[in-house]
């Protein structure tokens, strides 16, 4: 467990920049409509912050973090955005450690491999600039509303060779609104994920963000496929330092037994939560 303050495990790139910064690439790109627009869900975001915590205030509150995310990409465009906005990330980050998150997109004409160059090259200008009072690493994001099991193969490949040349990328994140339609879900989902734990690479996973029963089902399929690979190595805790689960606030009582049973990493959100818990992936 980290002190308060020493790391932050959960980072997205998106939902952290600056607002200095998103104001700045907001004139630049000719989006600041959508500046104002980001101004006003936080002055709503916070109207709901200060009254007594409820499940509809939560609900709310949920709707306005992803509306927040679609406005940033309205006003992140282009690929020099995400190099300068991971160093405003890393800069504007009060952590000494932080593993920040984003989904690889085609910007304009680039493609995965230019956002992917643009964002270690962005972690490593950040690191450079702290020169180890602040380490920042990252993680690509497989959007499972977004990402079916041919493209979330592709994304693991580019982590494995950037986590291979530069050791910036040290792992995947599968995420994505949970609240909608999924394009990476059931077998698909296992076989992704025993993809990536094949690659020896990092994991983490949002699970049980919602109560819902498709989200049970991937739950479950999730936990099955980590306690299988598991048991192919009984004689030590695999997922120490490799595999986190993220939020896991909706769970059925066999879900947080394998989890307790298994002792499986449960990251915390800072979102949700003051405290941030975990190991770093390595």
């Amino acid at each position: 467990m980290f002190e308060h303050g020493a790391s932050d495990l959960h980072l997205h790139l998106n939902g952290c920049f600056s607002l200095d910064f998103l104001e700045q690439i907001a004139r630049k790109n000719n989006a600041t409509q959508h500046f104002l627009a980001l101004q006003e869900i936080h002055e709503e975001y916070k109207g709901l912050a200060i009254q007594e915590v409820s499940l509809e205030v939560n609900v709310a509150m949920t709707r306005l973090i992803w509306a927040q995310f679609a406005v940033i990409h309205n006003i992140i465009q282009t690929i020099t955005d995400i190099e300068q906005g991971t160093v405003n990330v890393i800069n504007f980050s009060k952590t000494k450690y932080m593993e920040i998150r984003t989904t690889p997109k085609c910007l304009g004409a680039s493609t995965f491999e230019d956002y992917i160059a643009a964002f270690i090259t962005g972690l490593q200008i950040g690191n450079a600039i702290w020169n180890g009072e602040k380490t920042a690493r990252g993680l690509l994001s497989l959007d499972r509303t977004l990402h079916n099991q041919e493209t979330a193969y592709q994304i693991i490949e580019l982590a494995e060779k950037a986590k291979n040349q530069s050791g910036l990328l040290v792992g995947i994140d599968i995420s994505g609104n949970p609240a909608i339609g999924r394009a990476l879900t059931g077998e698909s989902l296992a076989f992704v994920l025993c993809h990536a734990l094949n690659k020896n690479l990092g994991i983490t996973l949002h699970i049980g963000e919602v109560n819902s029963e498709i989200e049970k089902k991937d739950v479950d399929i999730i936990l099955r496929t980590l306690t299988a690979w598991q048991n192919k190595n009984p004689n030590q805790n695999i997922f120490q330092g490799k595999v986190r689960l993220n939020h896991g606030f909706f769970l059925t009582e066999n879900q947080q037994l394998i989890i307790e049973k298994y002792q499986i990493p449960v990251e915390i959100c800072p979102s949700f939560h003051a405290m941030p818990l975990g190991a770093p992936i390595t």
